[in-house]
C-alpha cells in the first residue's frame, strides 16, 4: 500500500529542496581571458618605462609597473619568424619560417601541420579573434587566420600597409611592381569600409568592439547555458605601429603638424613623427584596457604586451626606433635586434610590481598561456604539443617553448628556477647569421648586410631637451584603468630602476668588425655586447658553439620562395587575395613548389643529414632573386 505524505512531511521536503536551491555551489574555475598585444618594430628605448624621454607611454608603463616587466624578453630578428614562433610554440627554425620576412605574393606560409595557439585555445572553449597583422601565409585560403584557429580576423595579411590607404606594393624577380589593397574582414575585402581611416585607430576600435560584444554575449547568455556565460576570450591585437607604412610616406600620423608641435623638443623631424606613432600605440593599449575594465573582464584577464623584434633605426623600412643602450637593430642577433619590450599583467600574479629577470622567448608564450588556461581547469588533458610524446610539455622537441606561468605567477618568497637556461636566437643559413644564449653567455656568428646594423645606432633620448619622466601620470593611469588601486609614483620609479640596463662603460661600436667568425659575450658584465670574450673564455665558446650545432643539425629547411607574378592584385580585383586555391600542393607544407624556378626542395621534416643538399638550389635561387632587386634579407 502506498505511503501518503503528511502535511508536515511535505513541508519538510519543500524546505529541504528550497535550502538546496539557495545553498551556494562552488563554481567551476574560470579560464582567464587572454589579451595579447603585439607592437611591430618597437625599439627597446621607445617606451618610457625603459627610461626614454622621447615620448611618454603611461599605459604601457602602467602594465609593466603593476604587473611584471619582462627584463629579458627575446624574439626573433624579424616579424614573420617571431609570429610563427609565437603561434606554434616552437622556434621558427622548426617550421622552416626562420628566414627573411614573408613578402606579398610569396607562395609560402606556416606549414599546415602546425597547430596554432588559437586552435589550442579554441579547443579549450575560447572565442578567438585576430585584429591586425597576420603575415604567416595568404597564397591559399587554407593558410588564412580564419582557417588556422581564429574565429574572426580584421586587419591585413602581409607585412605592412599604408596607415591610410591600406595598400602594399611588391616587386617581382622580373622587376614588375605589384600593388593592391590588403585590408580584410574575415575573408572579404574591407577596403571600402576602411577608406581614409588611420590604421592604429581602426584596429583599436575593432578590438574594443570585440571586447564589448564578448561581454554582451556573456550577459545575454541563458542562465542554463553556463558555458556561454563564462566563455573566455582570446584576443590577439597585432598592431602595425611602430612599423613604417607605405614607401612614399613611411611615418604616417593622423596630424603631422600637431605631431611636430607636440614633440618640438626633438631635433629630428622624423623622430617627431615616430614619437606620435608610438603615442598612438600607447593610447590604443589604454583604450583596450579601459574596455576590459568597463565590461568587468579585466579582473579575469591576462594581458601581455610585446614587440616582435627590435626597432629599425636605419636602412630599409627604418622607423628611427631606438634600441639604446643595446647594440644592433632589427635583422641582427645583437640585443638591440632580439631583446624586446615586454610586460605581462594579471590579477593572478602573486608578485606584481616585480620585474621578471628570467629569459623568456617568444616561442614560450604558447606553453605559458596554455598553462595559465589549464590551471583554471586541471581536469582538462594537456594539448598535443607536437613533440610526439603526448604529455603536452614539448620536451621531445629541441625547438619547443617552455611554460613560464608558474615562475611568473609565483609569490615573491618562492624561489623558482629559470624555466629555460638556454635558447636559440636564430639559425639562418641563407644569409649566414646564427646565435644562441645560455645563462649569462651569448654566442653570435655571421652578420647582416656586412655589419651595417651591428653598432649602437639608437638615440638615448635622455636629459635636456627632453621632458622629465612623469611617474605620477603612470600611477594615475594604472589606477584609472583598474590595474592597481594602490600603486604610487614611487612604485613606478622602483620598477624603472629595477628594469634599468647598465652597460658598465658603454662605448661606440660602429667601428667594430662584424662577428663573422663568431663573438662570445658575457651579458651580465657586458649586456651591450661591446667586448668579445672568445679569447678569454675558450670553454664557454666551445660549449655554445656545440649548442648552436645541435640546433643547426635539426633545423627544417627554409621555405623561402620568389614572389609569384600570378599574385598580382590586378588579376584579383585590386586586392592581395589567395591566388593558388585549387592548385596541386602538399597539404602539410607551407610552400607552393611549382612557383619555384628550381626543382622541389626537401620536406620540412627532412632529416638533418639531408638539409644542406636539399636546400642548396633553393638558397642560391633566393639569394640571386634578392640581389637582383636589392632585397634586404
Amino acid at each position: 500500500m502506498a505511503h501518503s505524505s503528511s502535511p508536515l512531511e511535505a513541508l519538510l521536503l519543500l524546505l529541504t529542496l528550497l535550502a538546496l536551491t539557495l545553498t551556494p555551489v562552488a563554481s567551476a574555475p574560470r579560464r582567464p581571458h587572454i589579451i595579447l598585444i603585439i607592437a611591430d618594430d618597437l625599439g627597446w628605448n621607445d617606451v618610457s618605462v625603459h627610461g626614454s624621454q622621447l615620448v611618454a607611454t603611461p599605459n604601457i608603463d602602467a602594465l609593466a609597473a603593476t604587473g611584471r616587466l619582462l627584463r629579458r624578453h627575446y624574439a626573433l630578428p624579424t616579424c614573420t619568424p617571431s609570429r610563427a614562433a609565437l603561434l606554434t610554440g616552437r622556434h621558427a627554425a622548426a617550421t622552416g619560417m626562420q628566414g627573411y620576412p614573408l613578402r606579398a605574393g610569396e607562395p609560402r606560409g606556416l606549414p599546415l601541420q602546425e597547430r596554432t595557439l588559437a586552435q589550442r585555445l579554441r579547443a579549450r572553449g575560447y572565442a578567438t579573434h585576430l585584429v591586425g597583422k597576420w603575415h604567416l601565409g595568404a597564397h591559399r585560403s587554407a593558410f588564412l587566420p580564419t582557417r588556422r584557429g581564429f574565429d574572426s580576423h580584421f586587419g591585413y595579411r602581409n607585412g605592412y600597409v599604408g596607415y591610410f590607404d591600406h595598400s602594399i606594393s611588391q616587386a617581382t624577380p622580373g622587376e614588375l611592381s605589384l600593388s593592391g589593397l590588403d585590408v580584410w574582414r574575415d575573408e572579404a575585402p574591407a577596403g571600402a569600409a576602411m577608406e581614409g581611416q588611420y590604421l592604429t585607430q581602426a584596429l583599436t576600435a575593432e578590438a574594443v568592439r570585440l571586447v564589448r560584444a564578448h561581454a554582451a554575449d556573456a550577459d545575454a547568455a541563458d542562465a542554463a547555458d553556463a558555458d556561454a556565460a563564462t566563455r573566455p576570450l582570446f584576443l590577439q591585437l597585432a598592431h602595425m605601429s611602430a612599423h613604417t607604412g607605405c614607401d612614399a610616406n613611411p611615418l604616417e600620423v593622423p596630424d603631422e603638424a600637431a605631431a611636430h608641435r607636440r614633440f618640438a623638443y626633438e631635433p629630428d623631424p622624423e623622430r617627431r613623427l615616430y614619437a606620435e606613432m608610438v603615442s598612438q600605440l600607447d593610447e590604443s593599449v589604454g583604450t583596450v584596457l579601459d574596455a576590459l575594465r568597463e565590461t568587468g573582464m579585466l579582473n579575469n584577464s591576462i594581458v601581455v604586451f610585446i614587440s616582435d623584434n627590435g626597432g629599425m633605426t636605419a636602412g630599409m623600412h627604418h622607423n628611427t626606433g631606438s634600441n639604446w643602450p643595446f647594440r644592433g637593430t632589427k635583422h641582427t642577433l645583437f640585443e638591440g635586434g632580439v631583446r624586446t619590450v615586454g610586460a605581462v599583467w594579471s590579477g593572478r600574479l602573486r608578485a606584481p610590481r616585480t620585474p621578471y629577470a628570467h629569459p623568456l622567448h617568444v616561442s614560450d608564450w604558447a606553453a605559458t598561456l596554455l598553462a595559465a588556461a589549464d590551471e583554471a581547469a586541471p581536469d582538462h588533458p594537456p594539448a598535443d604539443d607536437g613533440d610526439g610524446d603526448g604529455d603536452g610539455d614539448g620536451d621531445g622537441d629541441i625547438f619547443a617553448g617552455v611554460s613560464h606561468w608558474h615562475a611568473l605567477s609565483a609569490p615573491a618568497d618562492e624561489q623558482v628556477p629559470a624555466p629555460r637556461e638556454s635558447l636559440l636566437l636564430n639559425v639562418d643559413d641563407v644569409i649566414g647569421l646564427a646565435g644562441v644564449l645560455a645563462g649569462r653567455w651569448k654566442y653570435v656568428e655571421g652578420t647582416h648586410d656586412s655589419g651595417a646594423y651591428d653598432g649602437h645606432l639608437g638615440a638615448p633620448a635622455r636629459g635636456a631637451p627632453y621632458p622629465a619622466y612623469d611617474a605620477q601620470a603612470t600611477a594615475d593611469a594604472a589606477r584609472a584603468l583598474g590595474l592597481d588601486d594602490a600603486v604610487t609614483a614611487a612604485d613606478v620609479l622602483h620598477t624603472l630602476a629595477a628594469g634599468a640596463v647598465s652597460c658598465n662603460g658603454l662605448q661606440d661600436t660602429l667601428g667594430y668588425a662584424p662577428c663573422v667568425a663568431g663573438c662570445l659575450f658575457d651579458l651580465e658584465e657586458d649586456p651591450c655586447e661591446t667586448r668579445d670574450a672568445s679569447a678569454q673564455q675558450p670553454a664557454q665558446l666551445q660549449r655554445l658553439r656545440a649548442l648552436l650545432g645541435a640546433f643547426r643539425a635539426q633545423q627544417a629547411p627554409q621555405l623561402n620562395a620568389p614572389v609569384d607574378p600570378r599574385a598580382d592584385p590586378a588579376l584579383h580585383g585590386g586586392v592581395w587575395a589567395p591566388w593558388l586555391d585549387g592548385e596541386d600542393e602538399d597539404e602539410d607544407d607551407g610552400i607552393d613548389r611549382r612557383a619555384l624556378p628550381t626543382g622541389p626542395a626537401a620536406p620540412a621534416t627532412a632529416p638533418a643529414a639531408s638539409i644542406a643538399a636539399s636546400t642548396t638550389t633553393l638558397v642560391a635561387t633566393t639569394v640571386t632573386v634578392a640581389a637582383s632587386r636589392n632585397i634586404e634579407l
